[in-house]
């Protein structure tokens, strides 16, 4: 065989093989953590749509939910969680139909405060917290009454529903992805932007007030929502479960 010919067959072979290690080394992404899972390694191995049906209750413990506001003049961004304290998820025949969530609005808190030198976290807290804003004293809880669940394709539904915070309740649509764990627990993702002057929340809004200056803060806000329900039956097979077990203990303690 031509020598150049053997040469130029070498230098193919040499470039196809670091072509496919090059492929085959994209996937994966080292993050310091042997045992890290991305999110889309979860939904993979975990999500599928949902089945069958029943009433799942919220589990509080797992649930969440984060919210993040700013003063876009200023570009502070401040973000914080406010628990899920209660909620159902009625699944009939696969399908979302109803739901209902409550949030504790006396638990509203503040994980990042970005460039806002004003109290620090603890006096945005308490501002949140006052008449200002929630007035969480006198309205303890915010809560969402799921009317209507339209399912798109897969796991994608738009949900419709009533909001109500304070004394005012207004209707809200916006997409959320509903799935199944292995152990049949609902996952429920959502990311809410709402305006709180709906709610008639206006301090500092320039919607309502002139000659503000840099102190503008923005009317819309949201709110991400990760929900856990389980299958009412079993969270109460658990719940006493736990109890039994607990009361082995301090039989077994007694003992001793």
């Amino acid at each position: 065989m031509n020598k150049g010919i053997t040469t130029l067959i070498i230098v193919i072979i040499i470039l196809i093989g670091a072509i496919l290690l090059l492929r085959s080394g994209s996937t994966t992404v080292d993050t310091g953590d042997e045992n890290a899972t991305t999110t889309s390694e979860m939904m993979e191995g975990e999500a599928m749509e949902l089945s069958g049906s029943g009433t799942y209750e919220v589990e509080a413990s797992a649930s969440e939910a984060m919210w993040r506001g700013e003063k876009p003049l200023l570009n502070q961004i401040n973000e914080g969680t406010i628990a899920i304290s209660s909620g159902t998820v009625v699944i009939e025949e696969g399908m979302v139909v109803r739901g209902d969530l409550v949030f504790d609005a006396s638990s509203i808190s503040t994980t990042i405060l970005h460039n806002d030198p004003v109290d620090g976290n603890e006096g945005l807290e308490g501002h949140l917290k006052g008449e200002d804003f929630f007035n969480a004293e006198e309205y303890s809880e915010i809560t969402f009454d799921l009317t209507r669940a339209e399912k798109q394709s897969g796991m994608n539904y738009m949900f419709t529903g009533d909001l109500a915070v304070k004394d005012i309740t207004k209707e809200i649509t916006f997409p959320a992805e509903v799935s199944m764990d292995k152990d049949g627990h609902v996952m429920i993702l959502a990311e809410i932007t709402l305006d709180r002057t709906d709610f008639d929340i206006k301090f500092g809004s320039g919607s309502f007030f002139e000659d503000l200056g840099d102190n503008v803060i923005a009317d819309e806000f949201t709110v991400a929502v990760s929900v856990v329900a389980a299958d009412s039956d079993h969270m109460h097979d658990d719940s006493t479960m736990m109890e039994e077990d607990k009361m082995e203990e301090e039989d077994a303690m007694m003992e001793e």
